[in-house]
C-alpha cells in the first residue's frame, strides 16, 4: 500500500490492529489521507512522535468489543505497567484473582494481553500506551499513584515500566525508545510471553528487531538464544544454527544460555548437516561440555543418526541414555525432544504400549515455554503411533488437529511430518485424492526451505500413491531416478516393516529380479544386524518368503508381524501363493486371505479389502461384509469419512473454499467429493444435503469429524 518499506515506529502502530487486514489497511489509509506519514531514501515513517490518533481510535474499538469489566481490567492493569501480575490487578481492583478468571480469559481470547510463566502482559507495548490513553490524564496519574504503592509491597517487582511514564505522558514511539524503554529482562520476558501465546512468528519479529539495535551484550545473548529456539520450531534450521552460533561466540553468556545454545546449535545441525552435526555431538560429550541440555540433545542427535545407519541397538542405547539423562533442571523444550525421539523408536520397532505411555507423560508435563508447540509436537508423535497400531481414524483425527495448530503457529518444523500422517492414512484408506493433495502440500513444504523431522516418510508415501495413481512400473522407475537412495535408507525398512516385501512385491510384478535380490540382501543384512528385534527380523522373512516363493517363510511372518498392515499383506502374500501353486491348496489359500481381508478391514484399509476380495472371487469365494467397513452402493453408509465431513460442513452452512480450509483440501476436490455424494445420495442440491444430514445426525446422534489422509503402500498383484 505504502510502497516503501515502513519504520519500525510505523509498524509498532500498526499492532493495534491485531493483525486484521481490514484495520490494517484501513489506519494505513487514514495516516495516508491526514498527512501523518512521511517519506525519505530509508521508506516510510509516522510524521509526529507519539502513537498518532487513528491507531488510539482502531485500539477503542478494539475495546469496545470487550465487556465493561474487562475493559476496566485492562484500564486498570496498564497502570503497572506493560507487564504485570493478576495479584496486583486484583488488589486495585479490591478483587482476588479467582473472582477476575473469567475476565481474564475474555482478555486472553481478544489477545490484548498474554501470559507467560510468572506474569501476564500487553501483546506489546504499543497496545498497553493505547489502552492507558483511553483514560483521562488524571485517572492515569491516580492509577499509577495507587500501582505504585501496591508494587511497593511485592517481595519480587515485575519489570519496570518506562521511565518516560514518569510525568504521565507516554513514551514516544521512535526506534530508540522504543529499545531504550525496555530494559533488558522487560524485552526477554515480552518474548517469552509471545511464545507462551504460541505468537513464533510476532516473537522472532521482536527479537529481531531488537537485536538490529545496539543492545547491551546480556541482552543480545539472551535474545540470539530465544530466535534459535523460535527458528527451529519453524523449520528453519540454518538460521537457527547460525542464531545459537552468536551465543556460543559472545563473550561470558551466562552458563544457562551457552547450554541451551549448544542444545539448539546442534539439534539444528542434524536437521540439514548430519556429518557436521555428528562431529560436533562427538565433541560435545568427549570433552564433557555438555552441562545439561546440550549433552542431552547431542546424545539424542547421535542415537538418531545410529538409528538411520540401521543400528537399532545403538540409536536405542543412546536415546534411553539421553532420556535418562534428563533431570528437572532440564529445558523442557529439549526434555521434549528427547523423550519423543525414543517413543518414536519405541513406536517404531511396535513397541506400542511403551510409545504410548511416554508421550502421554510428555503431553501432561508443564512449564514449556511454548505449551501450544509443545502439545502440537506430542500430539503428532501420537498420531502416528496410533497410525502403526491400524487405528486409522483416530491418527486422521489427531493429526488434523496438528496440522491446524502447526499453521496456526507458523511451526513448519512438523508440517511435512504430519502431512505425511495424513497422506499415509488417506492412502491405506482409499482416499487418493486426499492423500495426493496432502503430498502434493508436503513437497511445496520441502521445496520452501523447510527441514522437517523423519522425512523418510514423505518419500516413502510419495512412492505408494504414484504406484497406486500412476501404476508399478511408473514407481519402479522412480526407484532409479528421483528417489534412488530410497534403497538404501535402512530408516524406512526399520520404521516401516511392511517396505521391503513392498519393494519384492513391485519388482516381481514389473520383472526386476535384480531388485527384488538386492532389497532382500539389504533386508538380510539389516536383520542380521538387528537379530534381537523381532520386528526388523520379521520383515527379512516376510521379504526372502516372496522371492523364493517360500510358503513356510510368509506363513511365520503372517503370524509374527507386529503392524497390522504388514500382518495382512503377509496373509494376503501367502494366500495367493498357495492359490497360484493349486495342487488341492485352495482351502488354505482361501483361509489365508480371509484373514488378510479381517486384517484389512479392522484398519479401515478400503483398497487393500477390495484387492482380496478379488483374489477370494477369483477362487469361487464370496466374502461376506463385515459392518467394519460396510459401504453400500448408494444412500448415507455408502460415504466414505472424507464425503461424510464434508456433508456435515456443507449442513453448516460452509462454502467450498471455507471447507477446504477446514479440511485441509482444495476447492476443487471438495467440489469433486460433493458430486460424488450428490450422486450416491440421489440428490441435486446442497439443501437436500444439508436436510439429509442433519436427518441421519439427530437419528445416530453422530458428531461431524474430520477428513481422511495417509498412508497405503501396495501394488496390485
Amino acid at each position: 500500500m505504502l510502497g516503501a518499506k515502513p519504520h519500525p515506529d510505523l509498524l509498532a502502530a500498526l499492532t493495534v490492529a491485531n493483525g486484521n487486514p481490514l484495520l490494517v489497511r484501513e489506519l494505513v489509509e487514514d495516516l495516508r489521507e491526514d498527512g501523518a506519514l512521511e517519506y525519505d531514501h530509508d521508506g516510510v515513517r509516522l510524521a509526529s512522535e507519539g502513537l498518532p490518533q487513528q491507531a488510539l481510535t482502531v485500539m477503542e474499538r478494539r475495546l469496545r468489543g470487550l465487556t465493561p469489566k474487562c475493559r476496566h481490567l485492562l484500564q486498570v492493569a496498564s497502570a503497572l505497567g506493560c507487564v504485570f501480575a493478576l495479584d496486583d490487578v486484583a488488589r486495585m481492583l479490591r478483587e482476588t484473582s479467582a473472582t477476575l478468571l473469567p475476565v481474564l480469559e475474555e482478555a486472553l481470547a481478544a489477545e490484548v494481553i498474554v501470559s507467560t510463566a510468572d506474569h501476564l502482559a500487553f501483546a506489546h507495548e504499543v497496545v498497553w500506551q493505547a489502552v492507558a490513553h483511553t483514560l483521562p490524564p488524571s485517572v492515569q496519574h491516580a492509577l499509577r499513584r495507587e500501582a505504585e504503592l501496591v508494587s511497593a509491597h511485592r517481595e519480587h517487582p515485575v519489570a519496570p515500566t518506562s521511565p518516560h511514564t514518569a510525568a504521565g505522558a507516554l513514551p514516544v514511539l521512535t526506534p530508540a525508545h522504543t529499545i531504550d524503554s525496555m530494559r533488558p529482562p522487560f524485552v526477554v520476558r515480552l518474548v517469552d510471553a509471545r511464545l507462551a501465546a504460541g505468537q513464533l512468528t510476532s516473537a522472532a519479529v521482536l527479537a529481531r528487531d531488537t537485536l538490529a539495535q545496539p543492545v547491551p551484550a546480556a541482552l543480545a545473548a539472551e535474545l540470539w538464544g530465544r530466535l534459535a529456539n523460535v527458528l527451529i520450531m519453524q523449520g528453519r534450521s540454518p538460521e537457527a544454527a547460525a542464531a545459537a552460533e552468536r551465543v556460543l561466540a559472545a563473550t561470558g553468556p551466562r552458563d544457562d544460555l551457552r547450554d541451551d545454545a549448544q542444545a539448539a546449535w546442534v539439534f539444528a545441525l542434524s536437521l540439514h548437516d548430519q556429518a557436521r552435526a555428528r562431529k560436533e555431538a562427538q565433541a560435545i560429550l568427549a570433552a564433557g561440555e555438555g552441562r545439561d541440555a546440550a549433552a542431552v540433545i547431542a546424545l539424542t542427535v547421535l542415537a538418531n543418526l545410529a538409528w538411520d545407519d540401521g543400528d537399532v541397538t545403538e540409536g536405542l542405547r543412546l536415546a534411553r541414555q539421553a532420556v535418562d539423562r534428563i533431570h528437572s533442571a532440564t529445558p523442557p523444550a529439549w526434555r521434549l525432544h528427547s523423550e519423543l525421539a525414543f517413543a518414536r523408536k519405541l513406536a517404531n520397532l511396535r513397541e506400542i504400549d511403551k510409545a504410548t505411555e511416554i508421550i502421554r507423560a510428555s503431553r501432561d508435563e508443564g512449564n514449556s515455554s511454548c505449551p501450544a508447540f509443545h502439545a502440537a509436537a506430542s500430539s503428532i508423535a501420537m498420531a502416528r503411533v496410533l497410525m502403526l497400531a491400524g487405528r486409522l481414524t483416530e491418527a486422521r483425527e489427531e493429526a488434523t488437529q496438528v496440522l491446524t495448530a502447526a499453521r496456526e503457529l507458523d511451526a513448519r518444523l512438523l508440517v511435512p511430518l504430519t502431512l505425511s500422517v495424513l497422506a499415509a492414512v488417506a492412502l491405506r484408506t482409499g482416499d487418493l485424492l486426499t492423500a495426493a493433495e496432502h503430498v502434493e502440500r508436503c513437497r511445496t513444504e520441502l521445496t520452501a526451505g523447510c527441514t522437517p523431522l523423519w522425512s523418510v516418510q514423505y518419500e516413502w508415501v510419495k512412492l505408494l500413491l504414484v504406484a497406486e495413481q500412476d501404476g508399478p512400473r511408473r514407481a519402479a522407475e522412480m526407484l532409479t531416478d528421483e528417489h534412488a537412495g530410497l534403497l538404501t535408507r535402512k530408516a524406512l525398512f526399520i520404521e516401516e516393516p511392511g517396505a521391503a516385501a513392498w519393494f519384492v512385491r513391485l519388482a516381481l510384478v514389473v520383472g526386476d529380479h535384480k531388485l527384488a535380490e538386492t532389497v532382500v540382501a539389504t533386508m538380510n543384512q539389516l536383520a542380521q544386524a538387528n537379530a534381537e528385534f523381532p520386528s526388523v527380523v520379521t520383515a527379512a522373512v516376510h521379504a526372502h518368503g516372496l522371492l523364493e516363493h517360500d510358503a513356510e517363510a510368509l506363513e511365520r511372518a503372517a503370524a509374527e508381524h507386529r503392524e497390522p498392515w504388514a500382518r495382512a499383506w503377509a496373509a494376503e502374500d501367502l494366500g495367493v501363493q498357495l492359490a497360484n501353486a493349486g495342487q488341492g491348496r485352495d482351502d488354505a489359500a482361501v483361509r489365508y486371505l480371509e484373514a488378510a481381508l479381517q486384517g484389512f478391514e479392522e484398519i479401515g484399509a478400503e483398497r487393500d479389502v477390495a484387492r482380496v476380495r478379488n483374489h477370494l472371487r477369483k477362487l469361487g469365494v464370496r466374502p461376506r461384509r463385515t459392518s467394519l467397513l460396510k459401504r453400500e452402493p448408494a444412500g448415507w453408509e455408502s460415504l466414505g469419512e472424507t464425503e461424510r465431513t464434508i456433508a456435515h460442513l456443507v449442513s453448516q452452512g460452509l462454502t467450498n473454499r471455507q471447507i477446504a480450509k477446514r479440511v485441509f483440501l482444495s476447492p476443487h476436490t471438495v467440489n469433486y467429493h460433493l458430486r460424488q455424494i450428490f450422486r450416491k445420495l440421489g440428490i441435486n442440491s446442497r439443501v437436500e444435503l444439508a436436510r439429509l444430514t442433519q436427518d441421519y445426525s439427530r437419528q445416530h446422534a453422530l458428531a461431524c469429524t474430520t477428513p481422511n489422509s495417509a498412508e497405503f503402500g501396495a501394488t496390485s498383484q
